[in-house]
């Protein structure tokens, strides 16, 4: 088979050999770079990598489609479908005025501290057959990510169940100091918490982002599902569904510290003089 005659399947590169997009190509000259400076990785770019041809498009987008459930690229989405079925492009994050998001048992990217990432992501890049420098990479580009809580442009609400407050990736000083991030982020103006308490009986509370259109993002290590219309309406009534069930402000912190002081070993004690820890109580319907 020629080269010119094939499909192209590349890689493109950040900082640190941070994988941004996978995909595929019959062509690299003036009319692909054109349309690259169009695409939200551009400006992260480092190098480009063409890895492997194929005889057909179909037999490179099989590869493509591998390669992203594979290796996790930041910037591939997986589908992106309009109210009429065509392919549009959303509005992407940066782009929205209002970011809601929702978290069961691990806190969003956004809120996280860098140990608390490392931890996650390096945990996954071992399942993965990968070396720790993989995951301390995509923590590192996650932190960066957080800039956007600080540009004065977007307000930020989320949404967690307390499991989230609970499940830790690493040791108890990592933990104690993302809870301590979490209440310094409550002193923003633009950014609301809210916590689902346990033993609320309330819809499950699904990982998902909800940005202007709407838009609704399902994130996945592989890439965002993403969709707009009628399914991206309902995740916004269900949504609001759980945040009706959610406490807020001090009743917030107040769950904070709570989460905190069983971590240090100074929560409530019982009547037979030892710590209790505190566990959910069984509704059937919550987690």
């Amino acid at each position: 088979m020629a080269i010119a005659d094939g499909t192209a399947l590349y890689r493109v590169w950040g900082d640190a050999d941070l994988l941004l997009y996978i995909g595929v190509s019959d062509r690299f000259g003036t009319r692909w770079k054109e349309h690259a400076k169009q695409q939200p990785w551009w400006g992260e770019m480092r190098r480009l990598s063409v890895d492997s041809w194929h005889e057909s498009r179909d037999e490179a987008e099989a590869a493509e489609q591998a390669a992203i459930k594979a290796e996790f690229p930041k910037y591939n989405v997986v589908h992106a479908i309009s109210a009429g079925g065509r392919q549009d492009p959303p509005l992407s994050t940066e782009q929205s005025g209002v970011i809601r998001e929702t978290a069961h048992s691990v806190l969003p990217q956004l809120l996280q501290t860098y140990p608390y990432a490392e931890a996650r992501e390096t945990a996954w890049a071992k399942i993965c057959g990968r070396p720790p420098e993989s995951g301390r990479s995509t923590a590192a580009a996650q932190i960066r990510q957080q800039a956007i809580l600080y540009d004065g442009r977007h307000r930020f609400e989320f949404l967690l169940a307390e499991a989230a407050l609970r499940v830790r990736p690493a040791s108890k000083q990592v933990m104690l100091g993302q809870l301590d991030r979490l209440l310094s982020l409550m002193d923003l103006d633009h950014v609301s918490i809210r916590v689902v308490p346990f033993g609320v009986v309330a819809p499950v509370v699904y990982p998902f982002v909800l940005t202007d259109g709407p838009v609704l993002r399902v994130q996945m290590h592989f890439g965002d599902q993403v969709e707009c219309g009628p399914k991206a309406e309902r995740a916004v009534r269900y949504y609001d569904s759980i945040a009706e069930k959610a406490v807020t402000g001090r009743d917030v912190r107040r769950l904070i510290s709570v989460a905190a002081a069983e971590l240090r070993g100074d929560g409530p004690e019982g009547a037979d003089g030892k710590r209790k820890r505190r566990l959910p109580e069984s509704t059937g319907r919550l987690f």
